[in-house]
């Protein structure tokens, strides 16, 4: 799926922090969709909002110095209005969505431009009017024009005057369902139509493409203590030394992973509260280093045994304590949860581990 957004969503969330951009990055990401961004989009908004600042701060400057003359203030007395910072969209869009491709209109064809300007075709009007969205619209349709298979597109604004129908529904002008030409291309009256429409919030509540090293780190940390004691170590005994009785007097056990979180797949993500997400998962890590360390009389009593089947490669004898060492790949079926506010994970439990070697 593609996914344009006219300038007037961007000029109603600046940076991107409101629930539904916030869905629409997740959804973007978790589905491996796309967002295209008109450059004309990124002029305007980048205009617009430059406009608005000069605006409110001509507006606040005048309340300032009214302020200092009803006080008694020297009229020269210093302005504590903010200095507009640096804006920039497309690299804001870029630090929250991994697939941005920019539309340029710089290639459009001129005299098309103008012929929909003399027949007043959305989405010009009449007087001209229309020029900017006629770019979008152009921009779309080149594009389109290049995609080697159909994919549904969402067409998002809230000019509803210069790209849809009067209908109360989201319907397309038909000069512009004229254009398509079996392109699938849906309108949406705002981000939140389409976020409802389109977005599961508990599936979408979290960007698990952007968490992934933190979800990895974290898997790979609680898949490593949980090795070190219980079912789980008796588990990894079991298979690397068949035949051969728990130690007892076990002196110390250790795991080294050489090679991270492979194969994640989520089987469950859901929203606990407004801020608690729950999420289950299965994944491998493709080596880990699995040391055991027991007492000399226990591996002497053991010794045949675990010389003849064993899967233990190393074996270390000093003095009381015997070190082993093998190797192998953990599969974990896992839960946890994450807090969006904290932006930690918790709650780690395991439903079923193996180990191959």
């Amino acid at each position: 799926m593609f996914v344009l957004l006219d300038s007037n969503i961007y000029c109603g969330d600046w940076f991107l922090r409101g629930a539904p951009f916030r869905y629409l990055c997740h959804f973007l990401n978790n589905e491996g969709h796309t967002l295209l961004v008109p450059r004309v989009v990124l002029d305007e908004v980048a205009n617009v909002r430059a406009r608005k600042f000069s605006e409110e701060a001509a507006v606040a400057g005048k309340a300032i110095a009214a302020l200092h003359r009803l006080n008694g203030d020297d009229t020269k007395a210093a302005s504590t209005l903010p200095a507009a910072k640096e804006y920039e969209l497309l690299s804001l869009l870029k630090e929250s969505i991994e697939s941005v491709v920019v539309l340029e209109y710089n290639t459009l064809p001129h005299d098309e431009i103008f012929r929909r300007a003399l027949k007043a075709q959305r989405p010009f009007r009449e007087g001209e009017k229309g020029y900017r969205d006629t770019l979008i619209w152009m921009s779309l349709l080149a594009f389109l024009r290049k995609q080697t298979r159909p994919e549904e597109v969402a067409f998002i604004t809230t000019n509803k005057n210069d790209f849809f129908s009067q209908s109360e529904d989201a319907e397309f002008h038909p000069d512009l369902r004229e254009d398509m030409a079996g392109a699938n291309v849906a309108p949406f009256k705002s981000l939140a139509a389409f976020v409802d429409r389109h977005v599961d919030k508990d599936l979408h509540g979290i960007d698990r493409v952007m968490l992934r090293p933190q979800i990895e780190s974290f898997l790979e940390d609680q898949t490593s203590e949980m090795l070190l004691g219980g079912e789980p170590q008796k588990l990894l005994w079991r298979n690397l030394a068949p035949g051969v009785r728990w130690p007892d007097d076990l002196r110390g056990c250790g795991t080294e992973i050489m090679e991270g979180v492979e194969d994640l797949e989520f089987d469950a993500i859901e929203a606990l509260d407004d801020d608690i997400v729950y999420l289950a998962c299965r994944y491998d890590l493709r080596i880990v280093i699995v040391t055991f360390m027991i007492s000399r009389a226990f591996f002497e009593a053991n010794r045949q045994t675990l010389e003849e089947v064993s899967k233990f490669w190393e074996t270390d004898v000093d003095n009381q304590v015997v070190t082993l060492k093998s190797s192998g790949r953990v599969y974990v079926t896992a839960s946890f949860t994450y807090d969006k506010r904290t932006a930690l994970f918790s709650g780690f439990s395991y439903a079923d581990v193996a180990f191959r070697t």
